[in-house]
């Protein structure tokens, strides 16, 4: 049986379908594959991955009703307009929320809602209220790779663009080429520390964004370097970092993120190409890490975990991967 209709059974056979007294039927998935066997009720952030993966796997039966699985993130997203993962209560946060409409947009969502969610995901970014957000590079970069999906004309993807760019540091380790680690604020004493996870997600960023938004030479300058620091620095190992944001003198919201490294990198790498040197051994090396990763159709983390949003990573990965290698006979 191939990986991707393991994959696809083991999507479906997870499939968890709630009751709300409130919401009415949710059709979805929680975080972890092993929280559907508990009935767990569908959040935001499985059910978005969940549906993410059902387009990368292809609708290989019918049996994945996409159209219900939008309806249910519809029905979750929070009174103030966005959304939310489970452990960031009920205000909604731009990440999620950017997250929740490219899944939507895969789908071909309802224009309309579309837009106007859009809009609100602009003025919860643009607002000021949220100075994490705008500092933390896995946030930025989410938000510019989705924001090159759901909005392509949007003011605020120059404006993003230009916070990664200032947030990159250099590395006199190797030869001052410029990288990323978890904070895009410079302006402390210590610098943020660089690793191959925000460098690749910062560079995946940059590419998206070049796509859809007028590339200058500072942008081309710094992707190029970072996709060089990658191949210099070869960590492929995942990372864990806390997203925390202040609520209450007595309240600290947090989101735990992990970061699936070789997946991150090896996107990064087939985003630039492969013509700078030792990215075509980096990539390979990457892929083989993201592959054995799977157990049985599921990608799992390094404590048997397994989080809906990694077999995504995985998945997408091996398609990316597979897309690029592919030549005709």
């Amino acid at each position: 049986m191939s990986l991707f209709r393991t994959a696809y059974l083991a999507l479906l056979g997870s499939l968890v379908t709630f009751d709300d007294p409130a919401l009415g039927k949710l059709t979805g998935w929680p975080h972890f594959f092993h929280e559907a066997e508990a009935s767990y009720r569908p959040t935001p952030y499985g059910t978005a991955y969940g549906l993410k993966l059902a387009v990368v796997l292809g609708d290989q039966d019918g049996r994945l009703d996409r159209a219900s699985l939008g309806d249910t993130l519809w029905k979750l997203r929070r009174p103030d307009g966005g959304w939310a993962s489970r452990t960031q209560g009920s205000v909604g946060r731009p990440e999620v929320t950017a997250l929740v409409l490219g899944a939507l947009a895969s789908v071909g969502s309802d224009s309309t809602r579309l837009a106007e969610a859009g809009a609100h995901l602009e003025s919860m970014i643009g607002t000021g209220n949220d100075p994490v957000a705008i500092t933390s590079t896995y946030i930025v970069s989410a938000l510019i790779r989705e924001l090159a999906r759901i909005r392509p004309q949007s003011p605020l993807l120059t404006q993003l663009r230009t916070n990664l760019l200032a947030g990159a540091v250099q590395d006199p380790q190797q030869e001052n080429l410029l990288c990323w680690g978890p904070s895009l604020d410079t302006g402390n004493s210590q610098a943020p520390v660089p690793t191959s996870a925000h460098t690749a997600m910062a560079v995946l960023a940059l590419s998206r964004a070049r796509l859809v938004a007028t590339d200058g030479a500072r942008s081309q300058s710094a992707l190029e370097q970072g996709a060089r620091w990658l191949t210099r620095d070869r960590n492929l190992e995942n990372q864990t970092e806390q997203i925390r944001r202040f609520v209450t003198e007595d309240h600290w919201e947090s989101l735990t993120v992990r970061l699936f490294t070789s997946a991150w990198v090896s996107k990064a790498v087939l985003a630039v190409g492969t013509d700078i040197p030792g990215a075509s051994d980096l990539l390979e090396e990457a892929v083989a890490r993201v592959i054995h990763a799977q157990h049985d159709g599921i990608w799992e983390w390094e404590n048997s975990e397994r989080p809906i949003w990694m077999s995504y990573q995985g998945a997408s990965t091996v398609r990316a991967y597979a897309l690029c290698r592919w030549t005709p006979p």
